[in-house]
């Protein structure tokens, strides 16, 4: 009998156009090589200083990415193509003609081949692999899913076939906006697992490494990580150093600060604080006690400024109440459930204040002027309420999804812009749930979004969408 893996993850927060023909191999592959320096000494060694213009590039596991231009994604899924490999593709919607295409211009192209520049063999990229936008060329960050954190339960179901368990070397491909030029620049340590978060200032890449190891008890198994440090990968030698550890409290129960976003030299980190200790097996057959844990955990909030490598906890928020934290710029914006208001602490000095009160204020996610934010109950209220920086006016734009009367889903902004979703092809089971068929996205002007105004620019579609 052989046994599959059903991966089962263990959650962190409470609740809920180019030819068809082109050069994908590079003559020389920069590689990780890291300079003679630890982890440990990084913080106190001459690897500080940042090269201007610190910027978050990806800052997920989003597939997609945009410019003022258009709008990239990858599909989610790969297909087969022509020879019977598998591949994902490029799709590009351009803002100016309002058109989806493949991210190729041969006009007789079916996009099934490898030699297409829209086609990715699933063989060559990672399934969760991240396109981004860096110095006017198109990346594709390809990796493996990251299993940080999972638990994997080995049940037994008879003779079925699992497939190949090796795991994907990271990789950076650079290529021109329109597909062509394609080029693998760079590849990590295969002993590394690199986290989601791209960073990059005017010469340099930035990246979270680590190395995962697993426990197991019984029939399930425990991944968990290790030296994780922030790297900084060199766009013109192509080679790669450390920056630091992100180890940046090691005297706490646990330790796991993540990027939540940058400004100025700083990145700002946020860290589940955690006041008792409980093993993974506890956790994963306690819900209750894995709840009663969170709730009494707080969520800290620090920067980190890579100019001097000084490190400093800013703000806390107990996590007794269901809390949202959103950075943009200098200032972390706060809302908990019921409270009716959005409060901003600037993470330069710690001051706290009111930004600004009303009921929807569950901030969904920062953009350039505003933030967006929803009603808590999404059960009544699936509208969307935007607040601007520097004066705190509310506006309420009561549009939302055609099909389904859920929340618009903004997917990317340009200087005048939005690119939203704003209606599903989607088959309804009645219960509520439903099985899209393709996303239907569309520009709008911001100030139309803001005040309501559906005026739509549909995007003609031609795959899935995002």
């Amino acid at each position: 009998m052989q046994k599959i893996k059903i991966g089962i993850c263990v959650l962190a927060c409470l609740l809920g156009l180019a030819g068809c023909s082109q050069n994908k191999n590079a003559d020389s592959i920069g590689s990780s090589q890291p300079e003679n320096r630890s982890a440990e000494n990084a913080q106190a060694d001459e690897n500080y200083g940042i090269n201007g213009n610190l910027r978050v590039l990806s800052m997920s596991d989003n597939s997609y990415c945009s410019n003022e231009n258009g709008f990239y994604y990858r599909s989610e899924f790969s297909e087969e193509l022509k020879d019977g490999i598998y591949g994902y593709h490029m799709m590009y919607m351009d803002y100016a003609t309002r058109q989806e295409v493949y991210l190729c211009s041969n006009a007789g192209c079916n996009h099934d081949t490898l030699d297409c520049t829209s086609v990715f063999s699933s063989d060559e990229v990672g399934f969760d692999s991240i396109p981004f936008f860096y110095e006017d060329a198109l990346y594709l960050f390809s990796k493996e899913y990251d299993n940080d954190g999972t638990t994997t339960v080995e049940a037994d179901f008879g003779e079925v076939s699992t497939g190949s368990t090796e795991s994907m070397q990271a990789a950076l491909y650079r290529m021109n906006p329109d597909g062509t030029g394609r080029t693998k620049v760079f590849e990590f340590s295969p002993d590394v697992t690199v986290e989601d978060v791209v960073l990059g200032d005017d010469t340099n890449l930035y990246f979270i490494t680590k190395e995962l190891t697993s426990e197991q008890s019984g029939n399930s198994t425990y991944v968990m990580s290790s030296k994780r440090n922030l790297i900084k990968v060199d766009t013109e030698s192509w080679k790669e150093s450390v920056v630091c550890s992100m180890d940046f409290t090691q005297d706490k129960i646990e330790d796991k600060w993540r990027v939540e976003g940058v400004f100025d030299s700083c990145l700002v980190l946020e860290n589940t604080l955690y006041k008792s200790e409980a093993s993974w097996q506890e956790l994963n057959e306690n819900d209750d006690l894995w709840k009663e844990r969170y709730e009494n955990s707080e969520k800290e909030f620090a920067t980190y400024d890579l100019s001097n490598g000084a490190f400093q906890v800013v703000y806390t928020i107990p996590n007794k109440d269901l809390n949202v934290c959103r950075q943009k710029g200098s200032m972390l914006y706060v809302s908990k459930e019921n409270a009716g208001e959005i409060r901003q602490v600037d993470l330069m000095t710690g001051e706290e204040s009111i930004f600004a009160k009303l009921d929807g204020s569950y901030i969904a996610d920062t953009y350039d002027d505003v933030l967006c934010c929803w009603a808590w109950d999404s059960v009544k209220d699936n509208t969307l309420y935007f607040i601007k920086y520097d004066s705190g006016d509310v506006s309420h734009c009561e549009l939302v999804n055609k099909r389904t009367g859920w929340n618009l889903e903004i997917k990317a902004e340009t200087k005048d812009y939005f690119l939203v979703v704003y209606d599903y092809d989607a088959i309804d089971y009645g219960d509520g749930s439903y099985e899209v068929e393709q996303y239907k996205h569309a520009l709008i002007a911001k100030e139309d979004l803001y005040q309501g105004r559906g005026e739509f620019l549909p995007i003609r579609m031609v795959g899935k969408g995002m």
